[in-house]
C-alpha cells in the first residue's frame, strides 16, 4: 500500500493503533485525489469507514500518541 509506505519513510507512529488509522486515512485521501473508477472509490470508503468503526470500539489498550521523524531518536 504507497500509503503505508509514505507514512513508514518519513515518520515512526506508535502503537500500531495510530499507525493504522492514519494508513487508512491517509490512503483514502490518496484514492479520492487519484482514482477515477467510482465503485472502487465508494468500495474504499465502506472499507475505511468497517476499520474506523472496527478501531473504535476496540478494547485494546492504546497506549500514548507518538510521532517522530524516523531519521530521529
Amino acid at each position: 500500500m504507497v500509503s503505508l509506505a509514505l507514512v513508514l519513510a518519513v515518520l515512526r507512529i506508535r502503537p500500531h493503533y495510530y499507525r493504522t488509522i492514519l494508513t487508512y486515512l491517509t490512503a483514502l485521501v490518496l484514492m479520492l485525489v487519484f482514482c477515477r473508477v467510482r465503485s472502487v472509490v465508494i468500495g474504499f470508503r465502506l472499507i475505511v469507514l468497517s476499520v474506523m468503526i472496527r478501531m473504535a470500539i476496540s478494547r485494546e489498550e492504546k497506549g500514548v500518541f507518538e510521532v517522530k521523524l524516523l531519521w530521529r531518536r
